[in-house]
């Protein structure tokens, strides 16, 4: 199996890389890296572009890399008639849509991500402070099924804790968005 691995530079895409690079030959799997700079936090993003890309050097895995300009993407456009969004919002799509891109572009059988269960909660407790309610307060799925192919979070059980854990027994760095910090 074909699998690029979103890398963001983060402890959780780090982990993700990690992890199944140590088992791809078990597994039979190819592995790509796709890292997407999204134009915001400057020369911290760009250090975390060369991490990414240095990362998947070392460990000869081919590697993946766009620019997009989020700030722009989240602007409402009248033309088109498209709302404005948070820069989340916009982040998500524009990946995403990267992600789908990727798949329909290069040889490859899915995108994982690393989404965590500290990430699960998160998006349960942000759905439920909304107001949504039953239906509504679904967290994340482990697997999406886009047109292009699958995009896969096999970390969905996995705590930060855990992925801290697993970088300090391999003496591997990885790279804190500044943005997130609370």
């Amino acid at each position: 199996m074909r699998i690029a691995v979103g890398l963001s530079g983060g402890a959780d895409s780090v982990v993700l890389l990690r992890a199944l690079h140590e088992r791809s030959a078990e597994l039979g799997l190819v592995l790509h890296a796709a890292h997407l700079h999204h134009g915001l936090r400057g020369e911290e993003a760009d250090a975390d572009l060369v991490f990414a890309r240095d990362l998947a050097g070392s460990l000869s895995i081919p590697f993946h890399e766009a620019r997009v300009d989020v700030a722009s993407e989240a602007q409402a456009d009248q033309q088109s008639g498209k709302a404005a969004e948070s820069i989340e919002e916009a982040a998500r799509r524009v990946r995403y849509s990267w992600f789908r891109e990727l798949l329909s572009r290069v040889p490859l059988d899915a995108v994982a991500t690393a989404h965590t269960l500290d990430d699960q909660a998160e998006t349960v407790v942000a759905k439920f402070l909304r107001g949504a309610w039953t239906e509504g307060l679904s967290g994340i799925a482990p697997r999406l099924e886009t047109p292009e192919g699958p995009i896969l979070r096999p970390l969905l059980n996995t705590t930060r804790a855990e992925v801290e854990s697993y970088l300090a027994k391999l003496g591997q760095t990885w790279c804190e968005d500044s943005s997130n910090q609370h």
